[in-house]
């Protein structure tokens, strides 16, 4: 069911807005799928003038990456378990 769940994260990310932001990060932090990261890089470059939007979307960006700076967040992700 991997393609409807990326359909529905896609559908959750426009508009970017608080709440969806964490959701995406978390779990696209686990699973990294190239498919979501398109689709967020492509928003970035749609709505070059929207900066709050930027920042939601770069958040969600920043998740794909090991070094992620809101791991801390998350139990799942502490580096003392």
């Amino acid at each position: 069911m991997r393609e409807e769940l990326e359909t529905e994260l896609i559908s959750l990310i426009d508009p970017a807005r608080e709440g969806i932001v964490e959701l995406v990060a978390f779990t696209m932090h686990e699973l990294r799928w190239p498919r979501i990261e398109q689709e967020i890089r492509g928003r970035l470059t749609e709505n070059p003038g929207n900066v709050s939007n930027i920042r939601l979307y770069e958040a969600m960006l920043d998740a794909f990456s090991d070094s992620w700076s809101d791991r801390d967040l998350y139990g799942r992700f502490s580096s003392s378990q």
